[in-house]
């Protein structure tokens, strides 16, 4: 796969990692969900910050094919790709821990 943003040395280097288990199939298909679910798994898997944001910034830098691809190309499939949606594990949320409020809960983020 040619890739816009990651260099071949650092290609190399995010392959060596533990890959991230995402589901894809029977998943929501939108790219933030995409995302959000990379994110995920790569934090589970003990990626460092800067190699997720670095796959993302990737999966950004084309059309829908592009992420999908990019996706494809770091991650394992789950065991339990689950098409028929009773998995335990919701979607992946993006969580904002700097913002109240954002991180799907329900405070606005004031202590009481």
């Amino acid at each position: 796969m040619k890739f816009n943003k990651i260099t071949e040395e650092k290609a190399e280097h995010l392959h060596s990692l533990p890959a991230p288990i995402v589901p894809l199939v029977g998943k929501d298909g939108n790219a933030f969900a995409i995302m959000g679910r990379f994110a995920k798994g790569a934090r589970k898997a003990g990626w460092i910050k800067e190699n997720t944001d670095l796959v993302i910034a990737e999966m950004m830098s084309g059309d829908y094919d592009h992420l999908l691809g990019t996706a494809m190309e770091f991650v394992k499939e789950s065991e339990d790709d689950d098409v028929n949606g009773d998995s335990d594990d919701d979607d992946a949320e993006i969580e904002y821990a700097d913002k109240p409020g954002c991180s799907g809960d329900d405070s606005d983020g004031n202590p009481e």
